[in-house]
């Protein structure tokens, strides 16, 4: 965790500067997270991050957590076999990251572009009570993870609102990309 916070020390600084900075940036990147991830996705991950430390209820169960949004009414798609699917939680307090990519992404190409900045993606549970402690978030930051079954389909939950003004949450298979509208919930590797 300590090479995370320095990296993104040096991100933030080397950023914004010219492009021999910016390789410098990325000789770090490679050294501290054992890749190299390219300087439009070190700028992508350090200019647009936002970071909640929250408490996960590791005793609960995907359904569980997924009824436990009271606040979320509105279901936008919901498969029962994701849902039975779906990770459980690990870790009873954690620092997630929600990281946009402004470009469309198919569920392989986002697995690949979190992999690349030395993150994975949450688990259901954790999604659920990050939105669940913050319930507006999804009005401006629409929220998502994904993971795959065990038959390798690639399933998804997801908090928004539509209009700003009615909050939704799905739980589904995925087959279609990503809009540039996500920021997805990540933690380091």
């Amino acid at each position: 965790m300590k090479y995370l916070i320095i990296f993104i020390s040096l991100c933030i600084v080397s950023c914004n500067a010219e492009s021999t900075e910016k390789q410098t940036v990325a000789t770090i990147a490679e050294e501290q997270l054992g890749q190299t991830p390219s300087v439009d996705t070190l700028k992508v991950f350090v200019d647009n991050q936002l970071t909640r430390i929250i408490k996960v209820d590791t005793t609960l169960s995907p359904q569980d957590a997924w009824y436990s949004i009271n606040s979320i009414t509105v279901s936008e798609g919901y498969n029962h076999d994701v849902l039975l699917a779906a990770p459980k939680a690990k870790a009873k307090k954690v620092k997630v990251y929600l990281i946009p990519f402004r470009e469309e992404l198919s569920p392989i190409e986002l697995e690949e572009r979190i992999d690349d900045i030395g993150f994975k993606l949450v688990d259901f549970v954790t999604l659920c009570d990050l939105n669940e402690q913050e319930m507006l978030l999804a009005m401006d930051y629409p929220n998502a993870t994904q993971w795959r079954d065990e038959n390798g389909n690639t399933c998804y939950a997801a908090f928004a609102y539509f209009d700003r003004k009615k909050p939704c949450k799905g739980v589904a298979y995925r087959e279609k990309n990503w809009s540039t509208k996500w920021y997805f919930a990540c933690v380091p590797k």
